[in-house]
């Protein structure tokens, strides 16, 4: 397992993708640009996500598009393509992407309880290409 690092989690951002699906709750805690979070079923509050247990995973989560403070809205990308900044350079085309057991991160392998929450694929926005996470949602 290897956590996956976003160094510049300000270059967060999601991808113009026509069937993508946003989701803005309240967070239930503080969150960073780039955390896999879910929905709490009790509150409907995002919190961070992890794959300890199948509760802590729940079953909508996404990627936090925006940084937020406890009860302040944060916008979730549940379905579309996502930019990580440099997080996926190292990861091959079509790789597997993970809940991590860390709380509100993603890994290259499955935490203890499997979620797969996308694939690595290309985006040509540069000459060089860019990896981008395709989400798979709800």
């Amino acid at each position: 397992m290897a956590v996956i690092t976003i160094a510049d989690r300000k270059r967060v951002q999601a991808v113009r993708l026509d069937e993508s699906i946003r989701l803005t709750c309240p967070a239930g805690e503080a969150i960073e640009q780039g955390d896999y979070v879910r929905l709490n079923t009790t509150t409907g509050y995002w919190v961070k996500a992890n794959a300890t247990t199948a509760a802590n995973l729940g079953h909508v989560g996404g990627i936090a598009l925006t940084k937020a403070a406890a009860n302040a809205a944060c916008t979730v990308l549940v379905r579309g393509l996502v930019a990580l900044d440099n997080a996926l350079s190292s990861l091959d085309y079509d790789a597997r992407v993970f809940v991590s057991n860390t709380s509100g991160a993603l890994d290259t392998a499955a935490g203890t309880v499997e979620r797969v929450v996308g694939h690595v694929v290309p985006g040509w926005d540069t000459t060089g290409g860019t990896k981008l996470l395709l989400l798979r949602g709800v």
